[in-house]
């Protein structure tokens, strides 16, 4: 009878040992989600003072950054809220947060390239 108590206890150590295994991989996803939304952050802080000196400057290119900032956020919402809906930025919060930092990311560096260039 002992014995089968001991081996149903190292079992159970077993469980909690990849529990936690999985409790820190799960951390560290969360960690790289973290870093990829601050490096959004930080590129479309960059953009926004790029939209910010463009609009500015006025005229006909000011006027039109200024409509096209708003499209693009006006589109971007839609998109992200059809997707979520409809389950194609994922089934689970990571999912859904990476999905979505990564299109984010994409219209942020988009941006960037159009604003340097012109």
């Amino acid at each position: 009878m002992h014995q089968n108590v001991a081996r149903i206890h190292r079992g159970g150590d077993a469980i909690n040992q990849e529990s936690q295994s999985m409790r820190n991989s799960l951390f560290a996803i969360w960690i790289g989600i973290g870093f990829d939304a601050l490096k959004l952050g930080m590129d479309a802080n960059s953009v926004i003072g790029l939209r910010l000196a463009k609009i500015a400057t006025g005229g006909v290119a000011g006027t039109e950054e200024a409509r096209l900032m708003v499209a693009e956020k006006m589109q971007a919402a839609a998109q992200l809220q059809t997707a979520f809906l409809t389950g194609r930025l994922g089934i689970t919060p990571v999912a859904v947060a990476q999905t979505t930092l990564r299109y984010c990311s994409k219209m942020v560096v988009a941006n960037q390239r159009r604003l340097r260039i012109g």
